[in-house]
């Protein structure tokens, strides 16, 4: 006797090996989006996570390039001129800081409740 979860599981492993053949026969890749997209229902936030994750990860990058013009400015004689260049630079990091805090801690918690959604229409 297979009990009823099992009866899912398999049921469920079926659906799989039918859509990979699909997938096979017409020759597409199916992308982790494409993926992610077909089990939750709002994919407006599958897009707005992943595009939260690459402002973050460019923010990263524009991060060190600004501590590196930082260092770099800090080799100017003048103390007026190395004051000024170097609190200018401190507010460009402070605000990049800041997009990246916010872009990570959106795409984190979109994640999370995306997954979670994704897990409770797979059960």
């Amino acid at each position: 006797m297979m009990i009823e979860a099992d009866k899912q599981v398999v049921e469920y492993q079926n659906k799989v090996k039918k859509s990979q053949q699909k997938i096979n026969k017409k020759g597409n890749k199916c992308t982790i989006l494409k993926e992610i997209a077909r089990y939750s229902k709002p994919k407006n936030k599958v897009v707005l996570a992943f595009i939260l994750a690459m402002i973050f990860a460019c923010a990263e990058a524009i991060f060190g390039f600004l501590v590196v013009n930082n260092v770099f400015a800090l080799n100017d004689l003048s103390n007026s001129l190395l004051v000024k260049t170097s609190r200018m630079w401190s507010v460009i990091i402070f605000g990049v800081a800041i997009i990246a805090f916010f872009s990570l801690w959106g795409s984190k918690s979109t994640f999370g409740i995306l997954g979670e959604k994704i897990t409770l229409n797979l059960r």
